[in-house]
């Protein structure tokens, strides 16, 4: 049982993604990984899926936090099946 996870809505999922890799933050998608642009999910310190999300339209941006390419977005393996 219990809940997969939680979401928060920002006003930039990339600069806040940012803030969240500088704060040591593990990330188990960053914004450009995989398939679905311009979100990311990060872990919170017991370990529960945090998913952050824009306040408005998803933009995707070139580059993200990681390094990862808009353009293929390889990096992020679905770990829930």
């Amino acid at each position: 049982g219990g809940f997969g996870h939680i979401g928060i809505t920002v006003p930039n999922v990339y600069r806040a993604c940012e803030r969240f890799k500088e704060m040591g933050c593990d990330f188990h998608k960053s914004p450009n990984s995989g398939g679905m642009k311009g979100l990311a999910f990060i872990k919170d310190p017991d370990g529960y899926f945090v998913e952050i999300l824009p306040r408005g339209k998803m933009v995707p941006e070139a580059i993200d936090c990681m390094g990862v390419a808009a353009e293929g977005g390889e990096g992020y393996k679905d770990n829930s099946k």
